[in-house]
C-alpha cells in the first residue's frame, strides 16, 4: 500500500491534508484522494440554533407590526414603538412554544 501526505495551508487558522492511498478492490486497483480540513480551536457558537430561531421570528414579528403600523398611518416613531413591543411578545410567545 502506498500513501502519500501532502499539507498545504492557506489560512493559518486551518490545518489541510491532502492524500492519495493506492487500493485495491478484487481485479480493480485505484488511487483513492481524501481531503481533510480541520480548526485547532474551534469557537463555541456564540447563539444555540433555537435562541437564533426565536430571535429570528422575534424580529420578522417586530418588522411586519412596524411595516402595518406606519402603512395604517401612523409615524415612523409610532411603528418602532409597536415593533419593539412586538418584539418582545414574539420572542415570548416562541420561547414558549418552540420547544
Amino acid at each position: 500500500m502506498i500513501h502519500v501526505t501532502g499539507v498545504t495551508c492557506l489560512v493559518p487558522a486551518y490545518t489541510s491534508s491532502i492524500s492519495r492511498t493506492w487500493k485495491h478492490a478484487g481485479a480493480f486497483s485505484y488511487f483513492a484522494w481524501s481531503v481533510t480540513v480541520s480548526q485547532p480551536n474551534p469557537q463555541p457558537p456564540l447563539l444555540s440554533q433555537r435562541a437564533a430561531v426565536i430571535l429570528l421570528l422575534g424580529a420578522l414579528t417586530a418588522a411586519a407590526a412596524t411595516g402595518l403600523t406606519v402603512w395604517a398611518g401612523g409615524t415612523p416613531a409610532a411603528g418602532l414603538l409597536a415593533g419593539g413591543g412586538a418584539f418582545a411578545g414574539g420572542v415570548l410567545f416562541f420561547n414558549a412554544i418552540i420547544s
